[in-house]
């Protein structure tokens, strides 16, 4: 439950932009727009405390051009103490009404209003009638229909992902090698060309692990229009809805115990079990690193290159062909977006606390509770924001903590390993990079080639003296270490992709002109 006003303001306006959120994120035309304001306008959306409620084309309109001209801010709002509570009419009157609705469902607003004048319970206008039992879900005659699941599918790449997570294998404890540790699988898949936007394992069904592999999908492929995922306590995470709605990305949760809805993740998930699972339970994987290895390069090999049962093509044809419509981000903004918020009360020594950091800010500022946002991996400086405005950025006096304590990393006998599961997981994760693809693996480095903070020091030096955070950091770490690329390669490829379209591009545009240069030469 929120701990005070202002977090109540902020879910109230998460709330309101779940309504707007397929007005302001989809690529829609007038036709369509118009339809779909109409739909909007019609259902019953919930709102925070299980309330359901409807809205009228003037307040969704105004919702849209607040959100538009302020963000997710603009929909703030001042809630009164009584929201709710009806003030004109008594509550027992309410009642009464919504029991005649319900004795009957057919009843009109009109003729319940003549019962309740009827009984001596006063003239309640039919209008007013009519609003209150619009927040009553809507009855149906003959029990529950029959459940029909259609085949759909968004029309354009980045429409809609969905995401889901699933249980990964047993693998040895980094913390006690000695014993076996279960992991976890998360991924994002396109609606539409069911390529794979990014999968990744991880050691937790944690928020960061999620706010993790979707940010790298976001930098490799571009902002989704919709998100559609579970129910986990994850996805639902005040701070994740926070960073979709800078995003501009509508989230829509899958309805509970409802796997159907998720259906063509669902299905990758049974592929992949069915495919990868055995094979890896055999391989004698000894960590998390190279069971990520493993799967990138198994996508690559047999998934993002095959054709698809469903679509006639495979998922890499799908995606280009409509890669150039996808909204992109540049790595300042992706950085900004996937900062954490936490509101602190300024002590009276002027700092405010944090992962067991003080940080001092100025002096008007105490008394006042701020919003501090921050970087949970990195703690070293954080933003301070008060009424929207930001302050400043701060350093502690003296770094005590580096990580967020949240975003901190935290069986049975090992399967016999079999001499062919490692021999697949050595072709794949050495090979697959011969292809096309982002997902390919190199074992062994090219001749010449630089370390892998070398290689970072010399990214950053040919886009202009370009500054990369902790997240962009670990991609170009991942990357050296996939492909050791010699620098003589990588100033060529990345010389002429500036001269193209200069140093501002996201991160994954540069590396994909190294790929494709690695390719063109011979990965060897």
């Amino acid at each position: 439950m929120p701990s005070n006003e202002n977090d109540r303001e902020w879910d109230l306006a998460l709330a309101k932009y779940a309504v707007i959120a397929p007005l302001v994120c989809r690529n829609l035309e007038p036709a369509e727009r118009d339809a779909l304001r109409k739909e909007i306008v019609a259902a019953t959306h919930r709102f925070p405390g299980d309330r359901l409620k409807r809205f009228a084309p003037r307040t969704v309109r105004e919702w849209v051009s607040l959100y538009r001209k302020h963000g997710l801010a603009g929909l703030r709002t001042n809630v009164r103490k009584d929201k709710g509570v009806p003030r004109a009419v008594p509550q027992a009157v309410i009642e009464r009404a919504k029991a005649l609705k319900a004795e009957l469902p057919t009843r009109s607003a009109e003729a319940i209003s003549n019962l309740l004048a009827g009984e001596g319970l006063g003239l309640v206008s039919p209008s007013t009638v009519g609003y209150h039992l619009r927040e009553e879900p809507p009855a149906l005659a003959n029990g529950e229909p029959p459940k029909v699941f259609r085949r759909f599918e968004h029309p354009r790449p980045n429409d809609c992902w969905q995401s889901d997570m699933t249980d990964g294998l047993w693998l040895p404890d980094p913390s006690d090698p000695t014993k076996r540790r279960k992991c976890y699988l998360h991924g994002f898949l396109d609606d539409h060309s069911r390529m794979v936007v990014h999968a990744q394992f991880y050691w937790r069904e944690s928020l960061p692990a999620l706010e993790n592999c979707f940010r790298q999908a976001i930098a490799r492929h571009g902002i989704p229009s919709m998100a559609y995922w579970d129910n986990g306590s994850a996805y639902r995470a005040v701070q994740l809805r926070r960073m979709a709605a800078r995003l501009g990305v509508e989230i829509v949760f899958a309805a509970p115990y409802a796997p159907e809805g998720k259906g063509k993740i669902e299905r990758f998930w049974a592929t992949l079990k069915g495919a990868l699972y055995p094979e890896a339970e055999r391989a004698d994987i000894q960590g998390l690193d190279e069971l990520n290895r493993f799967l990138w390069g198994w996508l690559e090999a047999h998934y993002t290159h095959r054709i698809h049962s469903q679509t006639g093509e495979t998922p890499h044809e799908r995606w280009e062909a409509g890669r150039h419509r996808i909204r992109e981000v540049s790595p300042e903004e992706l950085a900004d977006t996937f900062l954490w918020e936490d509101e602190r009360h300024v002590s009276k020594c002027g700092e405010v606390r944090l992962g067991g950091n003080c940080y001092p800010v100025p002096a008007d500022l105490v008394g006042q509770r701020v919003m501090v946002r921050y970087d949970p991996y990195d703690l070293s400086t954080v933003k301070v924001v008060l009424h929207g405005r930001l302050v400043g950025s701060f350093r502690p006096a003296e770094l005590v903590s580096r990580t967020f304590a949240k975003a901190r990393p935290h069986d049975e006998g090992p399967p016999k390993p079999l001499a062919s599961a490692k021999r697949l997981k050595e072709r794949l994760t050495e090979k697959a990079g011969a292809s096309d693809g982002r997902w390919a693996t190199l074992a062994e480095s090219e001749p010449g080639s630089v370390g892998a903070e070398a290689f970072v020091g010399r990214m950053g030096t040919l886009l202009g003296d370009r500054p990369f955070d902790g997240a962009e950091h670990q991609t170009l770490a991942e990357f050296h270490r996939r492909y050791g690329p010699s620098p003589e390669r990588t100033e060529a490829a990345v010389a002429d992709a500036v001269a193209l379209k200069g140093p501002e591009k996201p991160l994954a545009y540069y590396l994909e002109a190294i790929e494709r240069r690695l390719r063109e030469g011979g990965l060897r």
